[in-house]
This record gives C-alpha cells, structure tokens and sequence, in this order.
C-alpha cells in the first residue's frame, strides 16, 4: 500500500528498520527470506548503536528492572530525573503510567 500510494524508495519514511526491507522483496531485488533476515540484522545494529550512544551518557537516567518490570516506578524516577534537571511542567500522576 505504502509503495501504491507514491512513496519513493529514497524518502525517510522508507529508510527505516521494517520499511525498506519488505519494498526490497516487494520489488524482487531480495527474497521474503532476505528481507527478514535483513530486519533482525538491522535491528540488531540499531540497538547496539543506541546501548552505545547512552554507555557514554553519563547524565543518562538508568532503570533496571528486578524479576518484574515497575512501570510506575520508572515514571516516577524519570519524573523526578527530568524535574531536577529543570523540566517543571512534567507531572506524576500517581496510580497511572503517564507524565
């Protein structure tokens, strides 16, 4: 649908992780296989690059989960993070899981 709509191959909506790869197989210059396998690879490359970029971020705000993830806890933490570094108009509300 996407590539029927007009959509170029070179524009930035389908440059991305999901998109290219099936118009690649959509246009025959890869196989379906191809096409997943270079989505697992590239997401893989992706997240790798984004584990890197905070590593060197030292003012970066860390969660780490325990057995079970605490959503409220981690809006709580980033609420209280962003607030000391100036983000007043970020609330908690407490009881949900949005700012």
């Amino acid at each position: 649908a996407l590539l029927d709509s007009g959509l170029t191959s070179d524009c930035t909506a389908m440059q991305a992780i999901g998109y290219k790869e099936p118009a690649l197989a959509l246009r025959g210059e890869i196989s379906r296989e191809e096409a997943i396998e270079l989505i697992k690879l590239n997401s893989r490359r992706y997240a790798k690059r984004q584990l890197t970029w905070f590593g060197r971020r030292e003012d970066a705000l860390r969660i780490s989960w325990e057995a079970e993830p605490d959503f409220a806890r981690a809006v709580q933490l980033s609420t209280e993070f962003l607030s000391l570094r100036g983000y007043h108009n970020v609330a908690y509300r407490e009881g949900t899981n949005t700012l």
